[in-house]
Order: C-alpha cells, then structure tokens, then sequence
C-alpha cells in the first residue's frame, strides 16, 4: 500500500489591518507640549521683565545726569533762582541794546516832531507868552532871535539891575537851559540925553544869548 505524501505548504496570517493604528496627538504628547510651551512663555515674561527693568534704571540714570549737568552748567542764586548762562545773557543783552536804540530813535522823532509845536508849556508860543509877560516895564525889545536851541535877545532898557532881574525870572521858568550859562551884556547909549525932568533915567541897550532846555526847529526865526 502506497502512502500518498502531500507537499509542504506556507500560511499567510499577517493582515496589516489588525495591526492598531498610531496616534499622532496622543494626549500625553499634547500635555507634554503645553508644559514646554508654558515653561516658555514663563521664560519671555521673566526676561521682558528684566530687560524693562534694565532699561528704566538706565533712562533714570540719564535724566539724573542731564539734572547734574543742568544744575552745573546754570548754578543757582540765594534767592533759589536760576542764573542765566552767558550765551543767554549775552542775548538778552542784545535784546536790551536794539531795544534801547529803538527807544532813543522814536524819542529823537517825538522830540523833532514836537519843535514848534504850540501848547501852554513848550513851544514858540509858550517862551513868547513868557518873555510877553515878564518883560519889565522899564525894558521894551527890539529883536528876538531863535535858531534851534539858541535864543538871541536885544532891547533897550531904563533900568540896567532889571534886565539881571528878568534874566533870572527866564532861568527859573524852566525854558532856558542851565548849562551853558546864559550871557547878559547892558551898555549905555553913548547919545542918551543927560537925565532930565522928564527923563530922570539913561538909556541902556542889553543883549541875553542862552540856549534853550526844549529845542525849536533848526531853521531861524525873526519875530
């Protein structure tokens, strides 16, 4: 009897859908990114922390020096003020001089505008008003001359000690000036009749040349 032998076979068992899938995002794998990511964000915040910090002990360090530096640069008085430095009282006093300049320059045109200006204090009229009024009664004019700030005067008189008298009167009204001082000369008329009964006195000429306190216009004047 004859055994009949079969040929040796291989079976297969692997199936690669039994095998489990893997999972990417496993729940361990998420914790652990969270802790990383947690641990760095503590770290940024630790070191902007520290960088702000740095940065405003330097700012202030750069505002106290710049107070030293002010504080040197423009020391301060007793009275607690703070002094100006030169170059702002080198302006300041540039400031001052144009100003000045400017002042004396309107004042030179108020006083140019105000020559010959009639009103009850100065002015042609006021010193004709003046030597009108004052004149003595034993003097009379025969000119008076007015050049800027000189005034000429000439007249005859009866009396020589009231021309000195009228002088002093002009003076005290404040129309002449006090320096120079004022020059008076009298003479006699060498032609005046000897005294008589009805000329007891003899006849003086006198002249008065002063300047004036308050300038006229420069052009002459006769009246």
């Amino acid at each position: 009897m004859t055994a009949l032998v079969s040929p040796l076979g291989q079976i297969n068992l692997y199936n690669a859908s039994l095998i489990p899938a893997r999972e990417l995002f496993s729940a361990r794998l998420i914790v652990a990114w969270v802790v990383v990511a947690a641990l760095l964000m503590v770290a940024i915040g630790w070191w902007a922390v520290i960088e702000t910090r740095s940065v405003s002990r330097e700012v202030s360090n750069q505002l106290a020096n710049r107070a030293a530096e002010i504080a040197r640069v423009a020391p301060v008085a007793a009275g607690g003020e703070a002094l100006l430095t030169p170059q702002q009282m080198a302006s300041r006093e540039l400031t001052l001089r144009s100003q000045q300049t400017l002042l004396e320059t309107r004042r030179a045109a108020r006083d140019i505008l105000k020559r010959g200006v009639a009103d009850d204090k100065s002015g042609p009229s006021a010193l004709m008003r003046l030597i009108a009024n004052s004149l003595p009664p034993q003097a009379w004019l025969t000119e008076v001359r007015v050049a800027g700030s000189h005034i000429d005067v000439t007249g005859k008189t009866l009396d020589a000690v009231a021309v000195n008298v009228w002088l002093d009167r002009l003076r005290a009204s404040g129309h002449l000036a006090v320096k120079p001082i004022p020059a008076v000369r009298v003479e006699r008329v060498v032609d005046s009749p000897a005294p008589s009964p009805t000329r007891p006195l003899p006849v003086y000429t006198f002249g008065i040349s002063a300047a004036l306190s308050f300038p006229f216009a420069d052009d002459g004047a006769r009246p």
